[in-house]
């Protein structure tokens, strides 16, 4: 795989060009931290020197500025300046016109809806008061419902386990009945 390469205007850096940048960075800084600890006022002078020649040189090195807008030379092409200038201010104020007017619109809507709020809002609480009851009311039955089911199975079990007792009692009275009926039986030896 070839390595990546970064186009920064004239200049082409590879990948392998940053590694190496960010190494020879690493040993800068280390061999700095050895030299500022065996020798830390020479090393601190000549750090803030060398701060201080870079930062000078940065801030004076020229830039190129923009260039600014040269002025037509003939009336003409001031005037068709001029006449492009006024269509796009044209542009512009019937832009803001149209976007006055819009929301000029949202604003009446805005209104008409909080005066339909405002109007509505009686009928609303009115109708949450009435909500709140009915659901009062429907939980209160739901509970009496429940307490009633409870009664109910409560009562079913007491029954079953009568029925189940009599059921057991009369299957061992009719075991009983017949283990003596085979026991009078007399053997046929």
């Amino acid at each position: 795989m070839a390595p990546r390469k970064f186009q920064v205007s004239n200049l082409v850096i590879t990948a392998s060009t940053l590694e190496s940048a960010a190494r020879l960075g690493e040993l800068v800084a280390q061999w700095w931290l050895a030299k500022l600890i065996q020798h830390p006022r020479i090393t601190g002078g000549i750090t803030t020197v060398f701060t201080v020649a870079m930062g000078g040189l940065i801030y004076f090195i020229p830039t190129p500025r923009e260039k600014s807008p040269q002025m037509p030379q003939s009336y003409a092409e001031q005037i068709a300046a001029l006449d492009a200038t006024q269509a796009s201010l044209d542009r512009l104020s019937t832009f803001i016109r149209t976007q006055r007017e819009q929301v000029d619109a949202d604003q009446r809507v805005l209104t008409d809806l909080r005066a339909q709020r405002k109007s509505l809002e009686p009928l609303v609480s009115a109708d949450r008061r009435i909500v709140n009851a009915l659901l009062r009311e429907q939980e209160e039955r739901a509970r009496e419902a429940a307490s009633r089911e409870r009664w109910f199975g409560f009562g079913l079990g007491v029954v079953s386990s009568i029925v189940a007792s009599a059921l057991l009692a009369l299957a061992g009275l009719l075991l009983k009945k017949l283990a003596m009926r085979r026991s009078r039986r007399p053997k046929a030896n």
